[in-house]
């Protein structure tokens, strides 16, 4: 649901949007495509996101790549665990259109 909700709120800006449904297979796209940036669910089947945030540190190109952590855990030990584990930053959910489109321009140069 998070990814539709993601999706469309992205629809009216400039930035294409690519979604992985686990986080094995978005280490798995980061190894074959290049990303501008990259919003990671911290809860997600198969790999969940801050292991799979390690693994994309790791990969060519991706060390200072901005990964932004989506999560409803609102708790400042989450915070800490994200940007310990290279996030960038996070975004807590449920979060608003101006809400996305505001931590994302920080990053990139986007118009809604």
């Amino acid at each position: 649901m998070n990814q539709f909700v993601a999706e469309r709120l992205l629809t009216p800006t400039n930035i294409d949007v690519t979604i992985a449904h686990n986080g094995q297979e978005a280490v798995e796209l980061c190894r074959s495509q290049e990303f501008d940036i990259i919003l990671m669910d911290i809860q997600m089947p198969v790999m969940g996101g801050l292991e799979a945030t390690s693994h994309i540190r790791k990969l060519e190109g991706f060390a200072d790549k901005p990964i932004i952590a989506l999560t409803a855990d609102i708790q400042d030990e989450t915070r800490k665990k994200a940007l310990a584990t290279g996030m960038n930053d996070l975004l807590t959910k449920p979060f608003k259109s101006a809400e996305l489109i505001d931590k994302l321009g920080s990053y990139l140069a986007i118009q809604a």
